[in-house]
């Protein structure tokens, strides 16, 4: 069984635990994302190993392909579980 967004919406909003998950979990990516860049940035200005611009430019573009990577195989990953684990749908 697939799953469009339409039916993860009717499904988050037919089950409270389901849509309450997701937010924890949306908040906890976006906490982490939010202080792992400023991290690595600091990180490799600090020891010298970067210029802060080249610190910048590394981390704009594997924040990007990191984004890029995960929206193509998150779909099959969550596929996975999605057939491993039994929701009640």
């Amino acid at each position: 069984m697939e799953l469009d967004f339409s039916g993860f919406l009717n499904t988050a909003i037919q089950n409270p635990i389901y849509l309450i998950t997701v937010l924890f979990i949306s908040g906890i990516v976006f906490s982490n994302g939010r202080t792992d860049a400023p991290h690595s940035i600091a990180t490799s200005i600090a020891t010298r190993s970067l210029s802060p611009k080249g610190a910048y430019f590394i981390v704009g573009i594997f924040g990007f392909l990191g984004i890029i990577t995960m929206t193509l195989l998150g779909g099959n990953v969550a596929s996975t579980i999605f057939k491993m684990v039994d929701f009640g749908c």
